[in-house]
């Protein structure tokens, strides 16, 4: 048996996984930049949106694989 015929299959991964990988990246990269530009916003355009300083603060500081 030669070499690439034993790495092959360990590289094998099915569609359906690289498209829950490639979603969940798009997720976790668009709450890291949407929680970013909380840090921008005004306490009068925080309030425009339903938020408080402290729910900003909060939400700013959570890990982009939090939702």
């Amino acid at each position: 048996m030669s070499t690439l015929k034993i790495l092959v299959p360990a590289l094998h991964v099915h569609a359906g996984e690289w498209h829950f990988s490639l979603q969940t990246l798009k997720l976790w990269n668009r709450r890291y930049k949407t929680r970013q530009q909380l840090k921008d916003l005004s306490p009068h355009l925080l309030r425009d949106i339903g938020l408080t300083a402290y729910d900003a603060d909060a939400e700013i500081h959570k890990p982009f694989w939090k939702g």
